[in-house]
């Protein structure tokens, strides 16, 4: 190589390197068995990601600086220098197990890794015998504990890869938890005994620092934390339809509750959006739809809650005030995530994550809050507060946000009577979450988990998953819309039979704790006075008995053969007393009966305000089709209710086409008023044995009926298609209102008119 050409090649790396100094750092970087991205280009100041494939995590780092002088941030393992990163199968942590033993022993336990679990003689065992290694590095099940039922607070075991001192039990007295060298604790480190045999606290875990919680996991225990803050806890426990994961919510379901959101009570509602440096834009959009998902959701129960919306970097911005008048407001809320600018939340300079100073902006809220009910000091501690936390990172400015929590607690007069006051939910999204910090700043509840890890990606998923509420109560027309099950999705419907009858099956709907609502012709061929010849199957297969029936007075079959009609289906409905009242569950539940509060209340009318006329306009308005659902053979279908003038008119006219009506010439006198008519070419009718069913109209996540299954033109229910003429035809549940309130009386709240 000539002079020349040295010197230009010695050019050409010295202004390289000039470039680097002055600006990025390389982006040719890479590691093994993953990939690596780079939000922020190779600009100083920026971080470079790793990804691992699922089932691993980057070691020794998830992510690296970009430094002044164009330089990635060390890697280190102690004080050795790692200049290649790489991808690592996740392990669990080693199983521990007191007053018993274990097998295998030793480890190391990969993904797929079974351990079994056996007490010692006199001791029981309780939590899960046997635990799979899952791929995130989790344990599957509940921790096993032996117990001997001696002390007056039951074991409360100890987490794997964990440490507990004490192993006294008695009241008052403690114990308190470590985790291995490598895991960090989450849930509460030391832990009392009460008078009522529980722990204080939150069950620990210890966990790899970069593992995350499997999306159901975190829907699952998120939900059934949040349905307890309203007052929708479990009524019995799991069924053998639930998964794992339903089991493993349910057997931790909240005990104790001591606080609950009655209708009319107030809920005060904190959302808190990371905008920091490391979140990109596209990453902030899905934290915006993923907490309007979990509003909306609020918005579906029978809450008064008021919304106070924080995003933050280094300086937090308020979207939404909780003192402003829009802060009542569900969609006014929703306009103010939606409509945010991102880059004004990006200005320069403001890039850190300053946790401290976005809860200060919640406490000043809440400060303003009690000042405005300074004379109603009863209303303002009745009031329960949720914080939905969000971060990616930890807090690196403004100071320790846990003290600021801490403030928060105090200011609330958050104690040992009142923690059902404040319920703070934190989600660490993305390897670099402050583990340590984010368990510490969440409530630590008895069997409640309150902080969750996520990939960042899977934020939006969660929030649609905890869509799949299982623990709510008494809410009537609430389902599992996600399952296919239709002890689920229709946790209302259910099947009527009667002894010695095998062909005998009607539908039917639970509308109360002791009624169901079904069709009068029905119950032609059985007495008034033998009712224990029918039962009751509901959702989950369970018969029940039936003590009395009820027939619309005005329903007649025979009352017009001598018009030359053979069969005659106006006000074919009846009511069903049942025995014993039900306990409601996630797969036995009321569906919503129109012209009652609790409607009122899903439709957000005010009921001192509305009339059955009201919910009917809504539910039912007079034009076009109307989709509604029913339950055909066990599976759920949309029928189109025919309610404009011209479409209705269509539909009666194909009662003529029915063999029982050949003769027919003037449909009204077998179609009257109180009909309402569904079907056609191409949309799915109703089967024998439907008869009875609930034909209802979805608001949302409730449901509500508007009609009773009474007859159909056709019985080819099988059948892809049909002739346009294959109709169904189905009472109108508000043409039978006044009937519905004299015989159910208080069993259900009905509106005044």
């Amino acid at each position: 190589m000539s002079a020349l050409s040295r010197l230009l090649f010695l050019a050409v790396i010295l202004r390289g390197a000039a470039q680097r100094v002055e600006g990025e750092c390389d982006t040719e970087v890479s590691i093994r068995g993953g990939s690596v991205t780079f939000p922020g280009g190779g600009r100083v100041g920026s971080a470079l990601q790793y990804r691992c494939p699922p089932g691993s995590y980057p070691f020794p780092a998830a992510q690296r600086t970009c430094r002044d002088g164009g330089r990635w941030s060390r890697m280190r393992v102690g004080r050795r220098i790692i200049h290649r990163a790489s991808c690592k199968e996740f392990r669990c942590p080693r199983p521990v197990l007191e007053d018993g033993s274990l097998w295998p022993v030793g480890g190391p336990y990969a993904p797929g890794s079974e351990v079994a679990f056996q007490c010692a003689d006199g001791y029981t065992l309780l939590g899960s015998p046997v635990r799979t290694c899952g791929s995130n590095g989790r344990w599957s099940g509940t921790n096993a504990i032996c117990e001997d039922g001696t002390e007056h607070c039951r074991a409360p075991g100890v987490p794997p890869g964990g440490v507990k001192s004490g192993r006294r039990y008695g009241v008052g007295q403690w114990v308190s938890y470590r985790c291995s060298e490598g895991l960090i604790l989450i849930g509460s480190e030391t832990r009392s005994c009460q008078k009522d045999g529980e722990w204080t606290g939150a069950e620990p875990h210890c966990q790899h620092k970069y593992s995350t919680d499997l999306p159901d996991d975190v829907a699952s225990y998120f939900a059934t934390s949040f349905s307890n803050v309203l007052n929708l806890a479990q009524t019995e426990t799991a069924t053998e339809t639930e998964t794992e994961t339903d089991r493993n919510a349910h057997t931790n379901a909240s005990v104790g509750r001591s606080v609950t959101l009655e209708a009319g009570k107030e809920l005060h509602v904190y959302l808190v959006l990371d905008a920091s440096g490391s979140i990109t834009e596209s990453e902030f959009r899905s934290a915006v739809r993923a907490v309007i998902t979990f509003a909306d959701m609020i918005s579906n129960f029978e809450v008064e809650a008021k919304y106070g919306v924080i995003a933050f970097a280094s300086v937090p911005t308020i979207l939404t005030d909780m003192s402003n008048a829009d802060a009542n407001d569900f969609e006014s809320a929703i306009y103010n995530l939606r409509a945010v600018k991102f880059s004004d939340l990006k200005t320069e300079g403001n890039k850190g994550t300053n946790i401290k100073a976005a809860l200060d902006e919640v406490l000043k809220m809440m400060i303003f809050q009690r000042r405005v009910r300074e004379k109603e000091i009863d209303t303002w501690l009745a009031i329960n507060h949720v914080i939905v936390l969000l971060t990616d990172g930890k807090s690196n400015t403004g100071g320790e946000p846990i003290r600021k929590m801490q403030q928060i607690r105090y200011f609330l007069e958050i104690n040992k009577t009142r923690e059902d006051h404040l319920d703070v939910y934190v989600l660490g999204l993305g390897p670099e979450a402050d583990k340590e910090t984010i368990s510490k700043l969440a409530s630590n509840k008895p069997n409640e988990r309150h902080a969750f890890f996520l990939e960042k990606e899977q934020l939006v998923t969660v929030f649609n998953h905890m869509l799949r509420l299982t623990s709510v109560g008494d809410l009537c027309g609430f389902a599992n819309a996600s399952l296919e099950a239709i002890n689920l999705t229709a946790p209302w419907h259910v099947e009527i039979h009667k002894q010695g009858d095998m062909n005998y099956r009607c539908s039917g709907s639970i509308v109360a704790k002791d009624w169901i609502l079904t069709a009068a012709h029905c119950f032609e061929r059985v007495s008034d006075q033998e009712p224990q010849r029918v039962s009751v199957r509901l959702g989950n297969r369970r018969s029940v008995k039936v003590s009395q029936f009820h027939r619309h007075p005005k329903y007649s079959l025979r009352s017009k053969v001598g018009d030359g009609i053979a069969e005659f289906y106006d006000y074919d409905a009846a009511l069903v007393k049942l025995t014993n009242s039900l306990k409601f569950t996630a797969d036995v539940r009321p569906v919503c009966l129109p012209c009652t509060w609790d409607t009122s209340r899903v439709l957000q009318m005010n009921s001192n305000h509305t009339g059955c006329s009201d919910h009917e306009r809504n539910l039912l308005p007079p034009v076009g089709k109307i989709s509604a659902k029913f339950v055909q053979r066990n599976t759920l279908k949309t029928a189109k209710i025919m309610a404009g003038a011209q479409e209705r008119r269509e539909c009666e006219e194909s009662a003529k086409k029915a063999s029982i009506y050949s003769n027919v010439t003037e449909v009204k006198s077998v179609v009257t008023e109180r009909f309402l008519c569904s079907g056609g070419a191409s949309i799915p009718i109703a089967c024998k044995g439907d008869s009875g069913g609930p034909l209802y109209v979805q608001k949302k996540y409730r449901n509500i009926q508007v009609g009773v299954i009474s007859w159909g033109v056709e019985d080819h229910c099988d059948r892809p298609s049909h002739a346009d003429h294959a109709r169904d035809f189905h009472i109108s549940v508000f043409r039978i209102m006044p009937w519905l309130k004299e015989v159910m009386g208080d069993s259900v709240q009905f509106l005044a008119h």
